[in-house]
């Protein structure tokens, strides 16, 4: 498992995001990824490769990530 923190101006606790990686993650295998804002402005991403046997490396990749916030 591999995580990563990241600086996004403006993102606050209880935000949603969603995140996708770049097309060389995306061939490494069958990959568990998740994103969360873990603090106000950070926005951490965990990455779980399924075959340990294949590397994928979270740092080495370019992110999209999409934040939303509920009204409710």
């Amino acid at each position: 498992e591999d995580s990563a923190t990241f600086t996004i101006p403006g993102v606050a606790l209880g935000d949603m995001v969603m995140c996708a990686p770049g097309s060389d993650l995306a061939a490494t295998g069958e990959l568990i990824m998740s994103a969360s804002v873990s603090a106000a402005n950070t926005v951490t991403i965990r990455l779980s490769n399924v075959h340990a046997s294949s590397a994928a490396d979270l740092a080495s990749s370019t992110w999209k990530l999409w934040v939303g916030r509920p009204s409710w």
